[in-house]
């Protein structure tokens, strides 16, 4: 820590403080609960007093001294995260950081003391934390089958889980503890469940008979009153007379009956986030709402309150809203939000809103609006994700979050203060791709220079959080704003004196105090100087006067030449201009012709529309068998080559989403054939699996086009065909090259096509393969074309791509099939932006 104290670590005899002052040596650690100092490598002392120690087979230790003189230890070691334990040498840096050396696996730097993960065990309660709730000296975390219940101070982790607790096993998504030390659980879908204080079991409370009305989200005491978040409203209890109230579109005028989050502030209002772009209160029974003014729809999926008690919300996909009286202040991706998706919100007691994120947090300056990204610093991977709403503020001002990887807490007394600004070098100076030495004041000959100024800003704390700043002297008015790249290039840069002034900043905002300096001097030109141009002033006036005499004899010559040329030309415009009328006339017949020609093909396509709509199977039709249903169509031009196609047979429902070779006219003219082919083919007599009627319609096609071999013709139907039984809840499926996608239970299945279309194709004589699945109440299935993961667009003109387009069904499977048909639109138009359409589009989901 400084020169006046030397630390000596022996192998047998312990810790030892020599005083060179005083030429004293004490000893101040001998034993520390057995610390086995035998494989001690160096002994550290950091700017804040503490003792590491690195050992060779025992990892590392760090060693506080309290107050009273006494000793306490904590050990890293493979267990908590080091590579290894065999340390080799530790090292604290200038922000604060301490690395430690291994033997064989590099450098290792250790997380912020601020953050700490508690994981448990995989087999037995798992990690995926859904809910939390600190409670006195007890931590209560829900998780996809029970309660996790720790004791903080003797670290005891007892899980309750299942009948025997008298759970149903369901996924907890709330918790919460009454003034009365009651525990109260909300369930995914089970309702609410209730563990008197000193209680063993769980007992159910009844709160409605509705199926959303169980799906329980978020829960809130204020006094003996209990308000609860459901997916069909807010329902408050009084939990000491049992008297219940509830509040929904209809009843009480919420603006979407999906609430995500709910906040009691301090005078009893309940502050609601909904599935909507509006903010709503309940106070004495009434509903007062404030709208979000965004383009589009919005879901705003967590709330919380500021230590001024103003009100900021997160959004999917819109960012993180700040209320302020009638105003709202957006914070996005674009002003530094790790991402626009955000899962829980918290505010701390000191200055910050923290903001959860799939693999990172972002916390917002409440005063300043300076937004920060915690990710590696605080031990948070990539795959580490944060759960919805699944946060906690404990009366000690700690932040809790759940997440896939167990539950991450963040103590702001831990907090280590602002970090000191990057250390800034010049890494590298050219001048026309000529190496300079960027520790003298650079001299360049007279010419247009391009500078390239490369630098370099160190912060080992938060490497991707260094930004820059310069000001060139000479060139600019002022100083740029801050950008990542480490480097800057000026092109053609002309003679004079430069300055360039560069400045190193972190995430923080915390810059360099002086700024770096490079002085660049570029020579003036020999025309730029006063002599030369005196010399040049007496040349022109020479040469002008020679140039006014030869000019005055040339134009009388050119005069005679001119009016000759005049008559000449005059004659050959008129017998232009004749040509050019005659030629007007010819072009304008045929301008004629083709917009007749171009009306005649119009009309005859929009009359194939009106045939091919005829016999596509009509809304109504798809509506009386499946009414839980979505259907996209999008033809790339007037007619379409994808087709939905729709049957009955013995009870059974046969349907099919195919996509005909090419598209517009030959599409369309394939489409029709595959549709009379289908009726002909299911309405035959006897039995027929959804392979057999493929085999039969790829016969029927080859017959009709006439294939013969493959080089003959490559028209054919890529399809996705089921056939639905609903009295034994069976699907069976076949395809050709198009899959069929099923959601069960919150898991995404994907069921293959055969790699062969409908049609004559590169395998022959082989039949299609018939899938055949048992369907649950609730199951969703997606038919559809290629078009729709095949379209161009984004910020990198790409195609959507078959891995998005599951994700992203996956991502909605649950919402109403209405809110889902608009959220793959507004998808896709937002991907397609003003891309040309890449080919018919079509999508078909069935929720049985």
């Amino acid at each position: 820590k400084d020169s006046s104290t030397i630390w000596i670590l022996t192998q047998e005899e312990g810790i030892y403080r020599f005083l060179p002052e005083r030429f004293d040596l004490q000893a101040e650690v001998l034993a520390l609960g057995g610390l086995p100092v035998e494989g001690g490598q160096q002994v550290y002392e950091d700017r804040n007093g503490n003792l590491w120690i690195p050992s060779f087979g025992n990892g590392l230790y760090r060693l506080n001294r309290g107050n009273d003189g006494s000793w306490s230890q904590t050990r890293f070691h493979e267990e908590n995260g080091l590579p290894g334990n065999n340390v080799k040498c530790v090292l604290e840096d200038r922000e604060g950081n301490i690395g430690a050396g291994m033997y064989g696996t590099g450098l290792v730097r250790l997380a912020d003391e601020a953050f700490a993960i508690q994981s448990f065990d995989r087999e037995g309660p798992g990690n995926n934390v859904t809910a939390i709730c600190i409670a006195d000296s007890v931590g209560w975390y829900g998780t996809g089958r029970g309660v996790i219940r720790v004791d903080r101070n003797g670290g005891e982790v007892r899980l309750l889980e299942g009948p025997g607790y008298g759970l149903p096993g369901d996924a907890v998504s709330a918790i919460t503890v009454s003034p009365s030390g009651d525990l109260w659980i909300g369930t995914a879908g089970s309702g609410i469940y209730r563990l008197s204080a000193g209680g063993k079991r769980f007992i159910p409370q009844h709160v409605s008979d509705g199926a959303l009305e169980n799906v329980i989200n978020a829960m809130d005491f204020h006094g003996s009153h209990l308000w609860i978040a459901t997916g069909k409203g807010v329902c408050g209890i009084f939990t000491g007379t049992g008297e219940t109230r509830w509040f929904t579109i209809s009843n009480g005028g919420l603006p979407h009956n999906t609430v995500n989050d709910l906040e009691v502030d301090a005078s009893g209002r309940v502050w609601l986030s909904t599935l909507s772009n509006t903010v709503c209160y309940i106070e004495n029974d009434s509903v007062t709402r404030m709208i979000i003014p965004v383009g589009g729809a919005m879901n705003i999926r967590s709330i919380t309150r500021d230590p001024a008690g103003d009100i900021w919300v997160g959004t999917y996909g819109n960012g993180v809203f700040h209320l302020v009286d009638d105003s709202a202040f957006n914070f996005t991706a674009r002003e530094g939000l790790l991402s626009d998706y955000c899962y829980s919100l918290e505010s701390d007691d000191h200055r910050y809103i923290w903001v959860t994120h799939r693999g990172g947090l972002s916390r917002i300056g409440i005063e300043d609006g300076h937004i920060g990204i915690v990710r590696e610093e605080a031990g948070i991977d990539a795959g580490m994700d944060f759960n919805l709403n699944a946060v906690f503020r404990d009366h000690e001002g700690v932040l809790w979050f759940g997440s896939s990887r167990g539950v991450l807490s963040y103590d702001p007394d831990r907090e280590k203060g602002l970090p000191p600004p990057p250390a800034l070098t010049v890494t590298r100076i050219t001048a026309n791709d000529r190496p300079l030495d960027p520790a003298r004041e650079i001299h360049l000959p007279p010419g247009r220079h391009d500078l390239r100024i490369g630098f370099s800003g160190i912060s080992l704390k938060d490497p991707d959080g260094v930004r820059y700043s310069y000001y060139m002297e000479g060139l600019g008015d002022n100083w740029s704003e801050p950008f990542t790249e480490n480097q800057q290039v000026f092109n053609k840069v002309p003679d004079g004196k430069y300055k360039f002034l560069l400045r190193a900043m972190n995430r923080e905002g915390i810059h360099t105090e002086d700024p770096l300096e490079i002085s660049i001097v570029i020579a003036r030109p020999l025309w730029k100087r006063g002599w030369f141009y005196l010399l040049l002033l007496m040349l022109m006036t020479a040469a002008v006067v020679s140039v006014i005499r030869q000019r005055e004899h040339h134009l009388l010559m050119e005069k005679e030449a001119l009016e000759q040329a005049v008559r000449e030309r005059t004659g050959e415009v008129v017998r232009q201009k004749e040509e050019i009328e005659i030629q007007r006339d010819a072009i304008k017949l045929q301008n004629e012709r083709i917009r007749s020609i171009n009306k005649n093909l119009t009309d005859s396509i929009n009359y194939a529309r009106r045939i091919q709509q005829a016999v596509f199977t009509p809304p109504e039709r798809l509506h009386a068998f499946f009414p839980d249903h979505l259907f996209i169509h999008r033809p790339q031009n007037i007619v379409s080559g994808d087709f939905l196609w729709l049957g009955e047979k013995e009870g059974k429902v046969v349907f099919t989403v195919a996509d005909c070779t090419g598209h517009g006219v030959p599409g369309a003219f394939m489409s029709m054939l595959g549709i009379t082919l289908l009726n002909e083919i299911v309405n035959q007599p006897g039995k027929q699996d959804a392979g057999q009627i493929l085999d039969r319609l790829k016969f029927e096609i080859i017959n009709a086009l006439r294939q013969q071999e493959l080089k003959e013709s490559h028209d054919g139907i890529d399809i996705a065909l089921c056939v639905y039984d609903p009295s034994a809840f069976e699907l069976q499926y076949a395809g050709g090259f198009n899959p069929l996608i099923l959601v069960s239970r919150g898991e995404l299945t994907k069921i293959s096509a055969d790699p062969m279309p409908v049609g004559i194709g590169a395998i022959s004589g082989r039949n299609f393969t018939r899938h055949t699945f048992n369907i649950r109440k609730g199951d969703v299935v997606y038919l559809f074309s290629d078009g729709y993961e095949d379209q161009f667009g984004g910020p990198d003109d790409k195609k959507f791509s078959r891995g998005r387009y599951r994700d992203f069904l996956l991502e909605i499977h649950h919402l109403p099939m209405e809110e889902q048909k608009r959220m793959l639109e507004q998808s896709l138009d937002a991907w397609q932006g003003d891309q040309d359409q890449t080919d018919d589009i079509t999508v078909l989901g069935i929720r049985f």
